[in-house]
Order: structure tokens, then sequence, then C-alpha cells
């Protein structure tokens, strides 16, 4: 959900996991490519009117295997025919759609995702992990990629370089 006009307080987030609602849209945007620290306060990177080409180069342009990168640009559909500005929704798609490195996924996906990864059970020596949850979660293991598949316990001591 997003809030309407960005009005929220601590009262009424503290409703919203009662309703069901796992994640919910602030207004200010940060310029950064984070993970949100609060589903219930997710900040964008940006609104598609602001600084949106800039920031989807430097997006793609990141190369640090360690972290989790995230862009999220937020707007509204009615805003493009106000605005009149389609053709910079479909210019951002173009240059940062179709690419192998990027999962473009939804809201949801993206939360159950980072739920799946927190539930991973590492042995204290990490030499193996469980995955309690049903989805599959990719690691970096010796700088290769390894997927852990759902209800899977996987050695990680024996994946080579």
């Amino acid at each position: 959900m997003s809030y309407p006009n960005g009005s929220h307080n601590r009262r009424v987030r503290g409703l919203l996991p009662g309703h069901g609602i796992e994640y919910a849209r602030v207004v200010a945007s940060t310029g950064q490519f984070g993970m949100p620290d609060d589903w219930l306060q997710w900040q964008p990177t940006c609104h598609h009117n602001h600084r949106l080409m800039e920031l989807a180069e430097t997006f793609v342009g990141l190369a640090r295997t360690q972290y989790l990168y995230l862009m999220y640009a937020w707007g509204h559909s009615y805003e493009f025919d106000n605005d009149g500005n389609w053709e910079r929704m479909e210019q951002f798609c173009a240059f940062a759609g179709g690419r192998g490195d990027i999962w473009y996924a939804t809201h949801i996906e993206i939360v159950d995702y980072v739920k799946a990864f927190e539930r991973l059970k590492f042995s204290a020596s990490l030499d193996f992990v469980k995955n309690p949850s049903a989805a599959s979660v990719w690691l970096n293991v010796n700088g290769r990629t390894v997927e852990v598949q759902g209800g899977e316990r996987k050695r990680l001591d024996e994946v080579e370089a």
C-alpha cells in the first residue's frame, strides 16, 4: 500500500499487520539503492519525475556483489497523461529492462524473498545452511551463485570457487 498523500504515523503503521498489510510506501525518496529498514515505511529511490534516468544509470552501474541493491521508482499513471511524459517511463524501461543481472519484482515478491532469506539457518561453522521456507534463496559462496531450494539443507563447504 501507499499512504494517502504520504500521511502516516506510528499508530496507523501499528494497525496494518493486523489487516494483512506487509508493506507500505512513503512519499519521501532517498536517491539511494538500499533495502528498506522498515517495510511499513518503505522509502523509494525516486519519483519518476525526479532524476529517474540519472539514478537508473547509477543503479545499472553498481557492481559490488556483497550488497543487495534496489531501485524503486514510484509515481502515478495519471501523472504521465497530465505531464505528457509517457516517453520518460518508456526511456527508463528501454534502458533498465531486459537485463539478466537485474531481478524485476513486485513489492510482495521482494518482501517474501527477504523474509525467506532472513529465515535461513546457518551452521556455526558455516559449512551448511538450511532453508525452512518454501521459496528458493540464492547465496554467493566462494564467488559462485548457489541456489538453496525451499526445504533444502545444503552443504556450503563443498562449493568450489
